[in-house]
């Protein structure tokens, strides 16, 4: 079994405050630390963890401020989907937070189907294909390898998501730094 899992974060809040995060942990407290900090930097909100509800109400005449975020309460990384949704705050506007953590065998499989699914990475016949298929295969033996180097494998991914995907029109193969266009006979265009 091994000690790391990985966090894909996906969040949007206003103009030009969406993140697309993918990283590996070992303590949950750091994805959790993550997530929170987004909340309060790009949503203005002041993280309450749920033991402290009824205090915050309590000295706020029994409502809570307009900026509070009831922090779900996360032991394991499964429990980070408990911040998965679509959050409306009306003055402070709305925003959305989906996790999908990524913890074992079971996990990292699905993640790895999702992905090629997403992308259609196996349907792309290419060098960079075949490196982003390596790299995920990379990705899933990590769970059942404890003590395998994923680094190159989660920089890999981690820019691919931000990415969306491969770029439009970097095969990952040699390109010419001239491009020869035939010639022909321009009369035609000319009157």
């Amino acid at each position: 079994m091994s000690d790391h899992f990985f966090v894909l974060m996906y969040a949007t809040s206003g103009e030009e405050r969406n993140v697309t995060e993918f990283r590996s942990f070992h303590k949950v407290e750091d994805a959790v630390e993550m997530v929170q900090d987004w909340l309060s930097r790009c949503c203005c909100m002041d993280c309450i963890p749920e033991e402290k509800e009824a205090e915050v109400r309590a000295a706020n005449g029994g409502e809570l401020p307009e900026t509070a975020f009831l922090c779900p309460g996360v032991k394991e990384p499964a429990d980070l989907v408990k911040y998965n949704g679509f959050y409306d705050y009306e003055s402070l506007g709305m925003f959305n937070l989906f996790l999908t953590p990524v913890y074992d065998m079971e996990t990292a499989v699905k993640f790895r189907g999702g992905m090629n699914k997403e992308f259609g990475i196996d349907r792309e016949y290419s060098d960079r294909a075949d490196r982003m298929l390596a790299h995920l295969a990379t990705f899933v033996q990590s769970f059942e390898d404890p003590a395998l180097d994923y680094s190159e494998a989660e920089e890999a991914i981690r820019t691919f998501l931000m990415r969306g995907g491969f770029d439009l029109f970097d095969f990952g193969e040699y390109v010419p730094d001239t491009i020869v266009i035939p010639g022909g006979s321009t009369d035609q265009f000319s009157h």
